[in-house]
């Protein structure tokens, strides 16, 4: 689990603690490896600039980490909705490498109404 609310930026501290955690891991023991946050890094709901300003910020400041680890899924909530990205999400655009990114944020409240965007 990292935190979404505090710095992912490469010198920080939980960036490298994420990195070096994922250089221990034993894919033959560990074949999946599952990363969560409360805040999704793609999110199918159109938002506002300052909520879409968190989820590109992440994108940009670890993305590339989860590429390089080839991590499986990124679990997030945050929007009281549900969403499930197309398979290889990778820098905005589908079948590109990356992972599946999955935001499930429909427990305790009730569903966001707001427009969603279609695949």
């Amino acid at each position: 689990m990292v935190s979404s609310e505090h710095s992912l930026s490469k010198n920080s501290r939980q960036y490298k603690w994420l990195e070096n955690d994922l250089k221990k891991v034993n894919r033959n023991l560990t074949p999946w490896i599952i990363i969560e946050s409360h805040r999704p890094m793609y999110e199918g709901e159109l938002i506002s600039p300052d909520q879409f300003a968190v989820d590109e910020a992440m994108r940009h400041e670890f993305e590339s980490l989860l590429i390089q680890y080839n991590i499986d899924l990124f679990l997030a909530g945050h929007f009281h909705s549900y969403f499930r990205s197309c398979s290889g999400l990778y820098k905005s655009k589908c079948n590109n490498g990356g992972l599946t990114h999955i935001t499930v944020g429909t427990a305790g409240a009730k569903l966001d109404t707001g427009y969603v965007m279609k695949n």
